[in-house]
């Protein structure tokens, strides 16, 4: 990846469609150790409670956390550094029209997918008409349909006409789905179910092998247009079971990384007292919550969600459970996403046993079904702790646990009482938002409430951070402090644990393997 930042150009109109995006060049360790940079070896990457259903990113099975599946061999329109900013990849730049209606997208030169088709504005604009199509199902086509229409005024520019402000729009092409770019003429060679196993991108490494949700083989792909990386020769994904298991491959030599949400905060704990390992300390995006659903019984009753809210205390979940590495929250939001609003919210229903236990009086009773998913044992420890700590209040919970892809299809369906899990995942918050609390969201259909949805198309319609975060605050109350929709509890510990000889793998809270390389 290039050392640069890119920052937006303002445009007076339409016509200006040429203008590039400012760049400011930075220094980056892997540029300075270049000449120390050792070519070959093989990274296996424990992948710890990850599934890669399909190796397509646009179907709604695949996983946002299969990011760093996605992006060894896609790469992106643009990536992440760990200060948060966009930087150029297989887009060099962007630049967004005065009234904030036209966004520019200048294409690399030159690249070709795995494929040997032509990486350009035709393959874009085709890829980003597939995403925002419902039919395909794509976790980021809402996120897509403020575009009303694409042109490709050359091989090289992309030109997005948007119907109304977006400003999540830029988060949307380096975070989301639509940033993996798909080969057109491999797509229509092999057929959408093919195509998941064969798949066929632009970037660092191509596929060898792939047995879905179990082991999948990378290798360098020569023709990459970063002459020079990737350094190694390949890349091994190994799905498992637990991040104990994942941390003690790294520590034996036998994996380089351990990542995924399996990761937990004991897992992390140990690493940090253990020789052997690096524990790389990320600024999370995600964060635990309990969702509701307010359509059926017993949360159609307000007064059952309150209870639940004055049963939790997420500073012991903190503190215990997570090993101090989780920040209690009052936010549906993690520090890693901008702009963050904080940690607390004013008037946010703190936690108060007596008031949980009369609530529960006054219904007659509470009893429901929480789900929650089997990918990792942290779940289920805090589970177990939430079900103890809501019974001194007189609420009683049965735990059910699924595999995660049945939690989620329940989610998307309402065929559930509660849920505990993480979210996050996006850059910006908003596209995280609107996905889990906005009226007829994609994921979450427990909850509506216009005055939220209103919020959303605020936050949306401006570029400001202040009036964004103004607009959150308000958001925030009116989620948890009228509604009692959803309740925050933690932040995600955010952590992936390299062997002391990896090397040049970003600290952000995605991961990029582009650069990095092996020492002995």
């Amino acid at each position: 990846m290039g050392a640069v930042v890119l920052t937006a150009t303002m445009l007076t109109g339409a016509g200006a469609s040429t203008t590039h995006a400012k760049t400011t060049h930075v220094k980056t360790s892997a540029a300075n150790l270049r000449s120390a940079i050792v070519n070959g070896g093989t990274i296996t990457v424990d992948f710890a409670g990850g599934a890669w259903p399909t190796l397509d990113p646009a179907p709604a099975t695949a996983e946002t956390s299969e990011q760093p599946i996605f992006s060894a061999i896609y790469g992106g329109l643009f990536e992440v550094t760990p200060k948060g900013a966009l930087a150029p990849e297989l887009a060099t730049g962007y630049s967004v029209s005065k009234n904030g209606l036209i966004i520019i997208l200048h294409l690399r030169h030159g690249v070709k997918f795995q494929d040997g088709s032509p990486f350009n504005a035709a393959a874009v604009k085709f890829n980003f008409q597939r995403d925002a199509s419902p039919s395909v199902g794509c976790l980021c086509q809402p996120f897509l349909t403020a575009i009303s229409s694409i042109g490709t005024p050359d091989k090289y520019t992309v030109v997005l006409h948007l119907s109304r402000k977006y400003s999540p729009i830029l988060a949307t092409l380096a975070t989301s789905m639509a940033t993996f770019i798909v080969s057109p003429t491999a797509l229509a060679r092999e057929g959408a179910t093919a195509f998941g196993t064969h798949p066929v991108g632009a970037g660092p490494f191509e596929v060898v092998s792939d047995v879905p949700n179990a082991t999948l083989s990378l290798r360098r792909w020569r023709g990459y247009w970063d002459k020079g990386t990737p350094h190694v020769n390949q890349v091994q994904f190994v799905a498992v079971g637990t991040g104990t298991s994942a941390v003690s491959a790294v520590a034996s030599g036998t994996a380089q990384i351990a990542t995924g949400n399996a990761i937990g905060a004991s897992d992390i704990s140990t690493a940090k007292t253990q020789g052997g390992v690096h524990v790389v300390v990320q600024s999370p995006l995600n964060y635990y919550w309990i969702t509701m659903n307010q359509n059926i019984a017993p949360f159609n009753n307000i007064a059952a969600r309150q209870a639940l809210y004055y049963a939790t205390d997420t500073s012991v979940i903190a503190k215990s459970l997570l090993f101090g590495l989780g920040q209690s929250t009052q936010v549906l939001e993690g520090p890693g996403q901008a702009p963050f609003y904080g940690y607390k919210v004013a008037g946010f229903p703190a936690y108060d046993p007596t008031k949980a236990a009369a609530l529960v009086k006054q219904i007659g009773g509470l009893s429901f079904t929480m789900q929650t998913i089997a990918n990792s044992p942290v779940f289920v420890e805090l589970a177990d702790a939430l079900q103890k700590m809501w019974q001194q209040a007189g609420i009683n919970v049965t735990l059910n646990i699924l595999a995660h892809p049945a939690a989620v299809n329940n989610l998307i369906t309402g065929n559930l009482q509660a849920q505990l899990d993480i979210y996050g995942i996006y850059l910006d918050p908003d596209l995280s938002l609107q996905t889990i609390i906005r009226c007829h969201a994609t994921i979450n259909k427990a909850y509506c409430n216009p005055a939220v949805d209103n919020l959303l198309a605020q936050i949306e319609g401006t570029y400001d951070t202040k009036t964004q975060l103004k607009y959150y605050g308000q958001l925030f109350k009116i989620v948890n402090n009228t509604d009692f929709a959803a309740i925050p509890l933690t932040t995600l510990p955010s952590a992936y644990i390299e062997s002391p000889k990896l090397h040049g793998v970003p600290n952000t809270p995605f991961l990029y393997l582009n650069d990095a390389y092996l020492t002995k």
